[in-house]
């Protein structure tokens, strides 16, 4: 009969990436989750948590936010960007770009 108000949603703020060239000039900022990711180590991923070559939209988002989340977990807290030399060999063998350094950002819009 009586409705609740309803608060309305908060935004939510998601993270990302920044991607500087060797002069350290800004190329893009990337939320998450459109951050170019190669797909043959996405597929390599996929092989590894779920035994499949060929990953449905569901198995391929979660093998994503797996590797997004490792990004994170190695770049998050780091104040400068991160020279791709300096990421382990499996963090930048996940990245489709020709990048010289990466940092989170905490807020990306």
């Amino acid at each position: 009969m009586f409705k609740r108000r309803q608060k309305p949603a908060k935004p939510v703020d998601s993270f990302g990436f920044a991607l500087y060239d060797e002069q350290k000039n800004l190329l893009g900022r990337y939320e998450a989750a459109s951050l170019p990711l190669r797909r043959e180590a996405v597929i390599a991923k996929s092989i590894e948590f779920f035994q499949d070559p060929n990953p449905c939209l569901i198995h391929e988002g979660a093998v994503k936010v797996r590797m997004l989340s490792e990004l994170e977990a190695f770049l998050k807290g780091r104040e400068e960007p991160v020279p791709l030399e300096q990421l382990p060999d499996a963090l930048r063998a996940y990245l489709e770009t020709d990048c010289a350094s990466i940092q989170y950002v905490s807020q990306c819009r």
